[in-house]
């Protein structure tokens, strides 16, 4: 468009000076031009050495003067001309974009209507399922059924963008989602329950095995300690590459790319995304070898998908395993995931009799354990062949970067996050029991080697809120005014239904129930909310737990819980929030000094300042992340 305005503007002045010249011989008189062209002969003379070799100063003046009324006199014609050429584009301009606008609400409607019909179309199939008896494992296998249920949450929260774009997306969104429902995806009712009741089953294991019952079962081992404060260097170092969500983010329905937590086991991998091929080999009929452009010419879906570290918590049991991330509760993410079916990828494969589980291997090498390898994980082949797993190139709608995984990534949803592998090299498909070093490590244990362990699968429920009012720079301590303050966050639970959230503003003493909201996602998370009314000032202490619909809650406070790797903790989140009326000002004093010396235990003991009370030192750090 600004190209084209400066085309119009300079024809505009090239005509106008064409105008002007000619105006100029006819009535120069007129305007003064007789002193002009009298002015031009003696410059002239006095160029070549002629006779009049004196300019007269008064004819100068006056030539000068009728030069500066032609330039004044044709600059603001000339001014008005473009400022009429550009008023007209701009109403041109205007009338586009009203185009526009209408075009949006025309979509707005159509995706109204698409999402109606969508449901009915959910039920009719259904009941068609009831009616024809389908069998559900013959099904999983062969990629029958429908994703309508997931397709018309989608639509009615299309990828969390603003304005045109954001329906744009969403048609994508529709059109990637068609493919599923004649047969790529597998998320129907069935699916769900399977998910559901493995998930139940998961939790039922580790409480079994693992948790503050067996607590008095670890071993003397120098790889744990019982102090919150005494991070290393080598913790500092891994928090540093792998870092948690931003807390406030859980105000959102999807992540941001930059704000998702990341855990990096070795190096983020460069990978040539022209070059890399997806090497699907092993107990299979036909070895398949895909590059990036035949998978994403496959029938593709997009997913909100909650994920989570299985390290997250671990900060908040005392009995620390301190050679992993020290994770708070803030290693989450929620994110649209595009890809396509790795199922079908299977299918086309065509998995042999005999065979047990689909091994994924990642691009990324390193030595843990003491020994070389490249990251690996594993699934049952039951698991693999769910519609709902997904091998995956875009997340929110843009190419996956390489931190989270390009070219192409494993999404695993309901799991926790360490079966989703990054810059993915191969699937093999393989008889027997597969036991990696990965599996191990992602595992409730007892001992650091537990015969009995308990391996970590799906997610459990848990509810996190972002933190009201403003931080304080060093301690992340809230701040807020008396008032009403409306608390927002997130709650999931894998494929599991959300039953109720619940909200105390006094260290879980007492607990009211929010207001929830249905999941982005049969795999997403539900909002939730909570009018806070304080009206005096002091310090509170702000906590949140969730409940599913099959039973499940989170771990009660304690600092008797333990597993040897620390891992799936769901202590509820603690909020230190302190309430000052000060912070309505800004150049406002607020003291949070105690709160600050708090982090180190040898500080807190009175010599310089005010203690604070080792409960509130537990709401501060008990967790890092919380804040």
């Amino acid at each position: 468009m600004l190209v084209w305005h400066e085309a119009l503007c300079a024809v505009y002045i090239r005509e106008k000076l064409g105008e002007y010249k000619e105006l100029a011989r006819i009535e120069g008189s007129s305007l003064g031009c007789d002193e002009i062209v009298a002015a031009r002969g003696t410059a002239e003379d006095l160029e070549g050495g002629g006779s009049h070799a004196t300019l007269n100063d008064s004819v100068a003046d006056k030539a000068l003067e009728a030069v500066k009324t032609i330039a004044k006199d044709r600059t603001i014609e000339m001014s008005e001309g473009i400022a009429c050429i550009l008023g007209e584009e701009m109403q041109e301009l205007e009338r586009r974009q009203g185009d526009q606008r209408k075009s949006i609400d025309n979509s707005r409607e159509t995706l109204q209507n698409l999402r109606e019909m969508i449901y009915k179309l959910h039920g009719t199939c259904t009941e068609g399922q009831e009616h024809l008896g389908i069998c559900w494992s013959w099904a999983q296998r062969q990629c029958i059924g429908i994703s309508c249920r997931q397709l018309s949450i989608r639509v009615s929260r299309p990828m969390g963008l603003a304005g045109e774009q954001s329906y744009t997306d969403a048609l994508r969104v529709i059109s990637y989602s068609a493919h599923g429902i004649v047969g790529q995806f597998t998320n129907s009712k069935k699916l769900d329950q399977h998910s559901a009741e493995s998930a139940v089953q998961a939790r039922q294991a580790t409480l079994s095995h693992v948790g503050q019952a067996h607590a008095e079962l670890e071993p003397t081992c120098w790889k744990h300690t019982e102090l919150r404060d005494n991070i290393t260097a080598a913790e500092v170092q891994l928090a540093k590459r792998c870092h948690g969500a931003h807390i406030e983010t859980l105000s959102q329905d999807i992540t941001q790319v930059g704000s998702h937590y990341q855990l990096i086991h070795y190096d983020v991998q460069y990978l040539d995304m022209q070059m890399h091929r997806l090497q699907v080999v092993g107990h299979v009929e036909k070895e398949l070898s895909l590059s990036m452009q035949e998978l994403r010419a496959r029938p593709a879906s997009t997913q909100a998908v909650l994920m989570a570290c299985a390290g997250t918590g671990r900060m908040a049991q005392k009995k620390r395993f301190w050679l992993h991330v020290p994770w708070g509760p803030d290693s989450f993410g929620c994110a649209m995931w595009t890809g396509c079916s790795l199922a079908d990828v299977l299918k086309e494969a065509g998995v042999k009799d005999g065979a047990t589980q689909v091994v994924f291997t990642g691009a990324d090498k390193g030595v843990e354990g003491g020994k070389v390898q490249y990251f690996q994980r594993s699934l049952s082949l039951d698991d693999a062949l769910l519609g709902h797993v997904m091998l995956v190139y875009e997340m929110n709608g843009q190419d996956l970067t390489p931190a989270h995984g390009a070219p192409l990534r494993l999404i695993v949803p309901g799991w926790y996050g360490m079966a989703s592998v990054k810059w993915l090299t191969s699937i093999e498909v393989v008889t027997g029991k597969w036991w990696g070093h990965q599996m191990e490590a992602y595992s409730f244990r007892r001992t650091a080697t537990d015969p009995e362990m308990v391996p970590l699968t799906r997610l459990p429920v848990r509810a996190l809120m972002a933190p009201p009012g403003y931080p304080e720079f060093f301690s992340r301590a809230r701040i807020v005014a008396p008032g009403s303050h409306r608390v927002v966050g997130r709650a999931w639970a894998g494929a599991v239904d959300i039953e109720r959230v619940e909200f105390s503003s006094d260290a879980g003493k007492t607990w009211s129930t929010a207001q929830l909201a249905q999941k982005n996602g049969a795999f997403g998370w539900a909002q939730w909310e909570f009018d806070w009314q304080v009206s005096a000032e002091g310090t509170y202490v702000l906590s949140c737990r969730a409940f599913d619909v099959k039973g499940r809650s989170q771990d009660e406070p304690s600092d008797e819980l333990f597993n040897w790797t620390g891992m799936g903790d769901t202590q509820p989140q603690l909020v230190y929030v302190k309430v000052d009326k000060s912070i309505e000002s800004e150049g406002g004093i607020i003291d949070l000094t105690a709160e600050q010396r708090a982090a180190r235990t040898e500080l807190n003991d009175g010599q310089y300042g005010a203690a604070l009370d080792q409960s509130l030192v537990e709401a501060l750090y008990r967790s890092p992340g919380s804040q």
